[in-house]
């Protein structure tokens, strides 16, 4: 009896440990988020650094990434960010839309069940304001007939993706939203002339 009380007490340890490396974690990386939000959001003389080097280096496209659950939201981001990507990540969708009101994203990915404003409206309110903006929306309940309707209603492109996300699907969509024209060229590149 003791050692199970004893493996008991060490399991509670173990997760508050690992509980604390999260909460710890995911505060440095909402530091960073912040510190990346406020050089978006602020003026072009106290940023003029940073802008220039967004406009010196356009290959780093920016991604806002939007989830109501923290851990999915870092991870994503944390992704984008491993291939290149410039990303600022939001659990709230209210604080996301308040920043892409001053800043346009090269893409916005969001999650599409969320509370107070869902996905597919967020990406509503910014294919309004930046109807050139793509939007990739992740959904658990995937290809719902339901979800396909509202889209098609809201008259916006909205791209979906079902959940649970397939990264490599996921990065490859993400690339062929925001340059098709590569794409383009780049399966024109790879036609070879028939044989005459």
């Amino acid at each position: 009896m003791p050692e199970t009380i004893d493996a008991v007490k060490h399991h509670d340890d173990s997760c508050s440990t690992h509980a604390s490396a999260f909460a710890s974690w995911i505060a440095m990386k909402t530091k960073g988020n912040d510190a990346r939000k406020a050089l978006m959001t602020g003026s072009k003389e106290q940023n003029s650094a940073y802008i220039d080097q967004c406009l010196n280096d356009r290959c780093r496209a920016t991604i806002v990434v939007v989830d109501d659950e923290p851990h999915i939201a870092v991870t994503l981001s944390e992704i984008l960010e491993r291939r290149g990507y410039l990303t600022v990540w939001f659990a709230q969708p209210v604080a996301a839309l308040a920043l892409m009101e001053a800043y346009k994203p090269d893409l916005l990915l969001t999650d599409f069940t969320m509370p107070i404003l869902d996905g597919l409206a967020l990406a509503c309110r910014v294919k309004v304001m930046y109807p050139d903006c793509p939007v990739l929306m992740v959904s658990a309940i995937g290809n719902d007939p339901q979800i396909t309707h509202r889209i098609a209603a809201s008259g916006f492109a909205v791209a979906v993706e079902a959940k649970p996300v397939q990264i490599c699907r996921l990065l490859s969509r993400i690339s062929d939203l925001i340059w098709p024209e590569v794409d383009a060229v780049s399966t024109e590149s790879l036609e070879l002339p028939s044989p005459r």
